[in-house]
Parts: C-alpha cells; structure tokens; sequence
C-alpha cells in the first residue's frame, strides 16, 4: 500500500517540526524512512547529505548511532538495564571511553531530572520517567537530529509540556 506519493520535505538545522494528523496515516512510517530503520520501496531518503537507501544496514546503524536520536513511542528501554546503563547504550556502541561515557550520562541524567534514579530499572518508573530516560538516551550522542515519535502520546499535560519544552531546549 503506497503511503507517500511525490513527497519532498527538508528541514533546516535548528527547526524544530511537528508532524501530526490520525492514526495510521505515516506518521511513524516517515519516522523510520528518516532513521534508515526502514528502506523506501522507491525513490530516496536524503538525511544530512547521505541517501540512506545506498547503505548497507551496518552503514545505516552506524549513520543512526552517530547523526540520530530517537525517541520511541513505546520507549523501547531495556528492561534488564539499569536507567544510567540504557543511556550508555549509543555511547557504548561508538566506542566512547567509559570515563567520558559516565560523564555524559550523569549530565543527560541531570538535565531530564532523572539522576536520583539512575540505578533504577524501566519497571520501577512511571510513564513520564521512562520518557524522560529515552530522551536522555536520544541525546546520548549528540545527535544531528532529533526524531521523537509520539513523545507526549502517553503523558498527563503538565509531563507533555515538560518534555516539548526539553526537547526544544536540547534540540
């Protein structure tokens, strides 16, 4: 089922775009064609200067590592890890040192409130805490770019704001 006929979007560094509209109409499958975690049927995907489309799946994993946060809807925290360990993530797959690995994730911690529960699990954290951590993980690596698909969908209001507003301060 064809979803984008003739689209053509491009974005400027620093513009901060919401996408919205109804269920089911590719909001999230635009989301994964810009990530690379999705290759086009036809045409191409342009993300910073690289058509994503010509990579192989490593070379898009290592573009998405280093050029992209993403914030998933469903949060996608590992439930094994600890909140500190699920940020180290990205940074961990780059190869950073450990030293600076630390550094960083104490920081993102702060930024998103969530240091006081760093060596806390996924499960024992509301909603808005989980958000919060997966925003902290997107910003791991200093991305580029910042995708969050429904980054508010499942949060009261006053979380909703709160996290609208961390984005548009760390994007």
């Amino acid at each position: 089922i064809p979803i984008f006929r003739d689209l053509n979007l491009s974005f400027s560094k620093g513009e901060f775009v919401t996408i919205y509209g109804p269920s089911g109409k590719g909001k999230s499958t635009l989301l994964n064609l810009v990530s690379g975690f999705v290759r086009p049927s036809s045409g191409s995907v342009i993300v910073d200067g690289s058509d994503l489309g010509e990579m192989t799946e490593a070379k898009r994993s290592e573009f998405r590592n280093k050029r992209i946060g993403y914030i998933f809807q469903t949060f996608n925290l590992i439930q094994q890890f600890s909140v500190k360990d699920n940020v180290a993530v990205p940074l961990l797959l780059a190869g950073v040192k450990k030293a600076d690995i630390q550094k960083r994730v104490d920081a993102l911690l702060d930024v998103v409130g969530m240091a006081h529960r760093k060596a806390e699990y996924p499960r024992t954290l509301s909603g808005g805490e989980q958000q919060r951590v997966a925003i902290a993980r997107a910003l791991a690596s200093k991305p580029a770019i910042i995708l969050a698909d429904e980054p508010t969908g499942n949060l009261d209001s006053k979380t909703s704001d709160e996290v609208i507003e961390l984005l548009k301060v760390t994007s």
